[in-house]
């Protein structure tokens, strides 16, 4: 087995400059921090599609740790000295957190919004197995629409 597909990104500014990692939430794509890279142009941007979300759709979301082991790598591959500032929104939180614990020699500082880090209070709602009825019910159908990624995104979290 060969080394596994590399992410979808763009990239911005001078590689020479600090690097910032923006990391999307779940049925959100690259496309949500433009309004960012239109106003960081003195900072070097490296802004992917994560896995199962826009064009890194054909990479399958297996697990958090999956996807942040090929941030890592981008990070390491693309980053200033290989090291970056993360910053990540939801989904893309969770896997800031997990490349803090895991990875931290790729991270210089985070800024983390709306990561799910504790078990959810009613346990009988924490199963995999509803969890994932739900989640291919209610989210899947929708996660390549942009129309739909931007109305949950204006509307839950307030992201023109």
């Amino acid at each position: 087995m060969g080394k596994p597909a590399p992410l979808v990104f763009d990239e911005f500014g001078s590689r020479r400059a600090p690097t910032i990692v923006f990391l999307h939430g779940g049925g959100g794509g690259r496309w949500m921090w433009q309004p960012q890279v239109e106003r960081l142009t003195e900072y070097h941007l490296l802004v992917p599609d994560l896995p199962g979300h826009g064009d890194s759709a054909h990479i399958r979301l297996t697990s958090v740790a999956n996807a942040a082991e090929r941030v890592a790598e981008l990070i390491r591959e693309k980053a200033h000295e290989g090291k970056a500032h993360v910053v990540g929104l939801s989904l893309g939180a969770q896997l800031a957190v997990y490349l803090l614990a895991q990875a931290p020699e790729r991270v210089d500082r985070a800024v983390i919004s709306s990561a799910l880090l504790t078990p959810m209070a009613n346990k009988w709602l924490y199963n995999p197995g509803l969890l994932g009825f739900l989640f291919n019910t209610s989210v899947a159908p929708f996660r390549n629409s942009r129309w739909w990624a931007r109305v949950n995104m204006k509307y839950s979290s307030g992201i023109p």
